[in-house]
């Protein structure tokens, strides 16, 4: 029973300014799902790790916290009392730890169950040592992605000054401005037939924006990597994470190889995503690629 007292924001939508859930206040189901979902988005899921694992003299080895075919430590951070982790021989099938991760994330970015890992990845975890996971990125093997077109913020119908949108294709001029535009966690989404975008759980608005990216699909270029999900703890945000992870994935993810950076493609950015991707490539025209379902 719920007593209407006048009450503001009684059983109305609201969303969280931390970590930006949209639930029902006074709703004891939804009060309990925006705390649990807070909690996990500020402090990150629990992962465990040995002491030994944040010790400078300890192995490599991180003793199986995880991840089915354990958890290689790949760089320890003394500053921030954190480490890097891989995992390797992940088995999505078998391994419970690796089903919740991938449950974890697949809430805190709004993204429909079963879609993180339905291709074989690359995972690499930043664990704090009070052993908790605070940011994570997934990367797959890709051969192409497609450049963006710089300074183009782009609009249904529209996009930028009009100039780099018919791609010398007047008789296509309509079509393509429609299908190259991408806005991300939309249900109106706007693309080519052949793209797979990852899809979205309408239930968590967190990660949505209405940022459109124009993509030149004109012009393919090779990609080393795709970055399938970029994700850092609210509390850890702006210290340089998601650029750390990222270079330890370039580096590791290949051994005797190092991925440049400009040789990276990302999936759907938010507004945040792509001012991030812009800094952390050098590049206004950094690669979209079509992540699979």
């Amino acid at each position: 029973m719920h007593l209407d007292f006048g009450q503001r924001n009684f059983h109305q939508a609201s969303k969280c300014p931390v970590c930006g859930l949209l639930y029902t206040k006074g709703q004891p189901e939804d009060e309990k799902l925006h705390s649990k979902f807070h909690s996990n988005a500020t402090k990150g899921l629990r992962y465990p790790l040995p002491a030994a694992a944040f010790s400078s003299s300890s192995s490599s080895s991180g003793g199986g916290g995880g991840g089915g075919g354990g958890d290689r430590i790949i760089a320890r951070h003394p500053q921030s009392r954190s480490v890097t982790v891989m995992l390797d021989n992940i088995n999505i099938a078998k391994d419970k730890k690796v089903q919740e991760l991938a449950s974890f994330l697949e809430d805190q970015m709004g993204l429909v169950q079963g879609w993180l890992f339905a291709v074989p990845g690359f995972v690499f975890l930043e664990v704090s040592v009070d052993k908790r996971i605070i940011g994570c990125v997934v990367l797959e093997r890709i051969r192409q992605g497609f450049p963006i077109i710089a300074n183009n913020m782009g609009s249904i119908g529209g996009g930028g000054d009009g100039k780099d949108n018919n791609n010398n294709n007047n008789n296509n001029n309509n079509n393509n401005n429609n299908n190259n535009m991408i806005k991300d966690g939309s249900q109106s989404q706007l693309e080519d037939n052949n793209t797979k975008k990852p899809p979205h759980n309408n239930n968590n608005n967190n990660y949505k924006s209405s940022t459109l990216v124009v993509l030149d699909r004109t012009r393919p270029q090779k990609a080393s990597f795709g970055v399938r999900l970029l994700w850092v703890s609210v509390n850890y945000r702006r210290q340089g994470l998601a650029g750390r992870l990222l270079d330890a994935a370039r580096i590791n993810c290949m051994p005797g190889y190092v991925a440049q950076k400009a040789a990276l493609a990302f999936s759907q950015p938010t507004a945040e995503g792509r001012s991030f991707m812009e800094r952390y490539t050098g590049l206004d025209n950094f690669l979209i690629y079509d992540a699979p379902s």
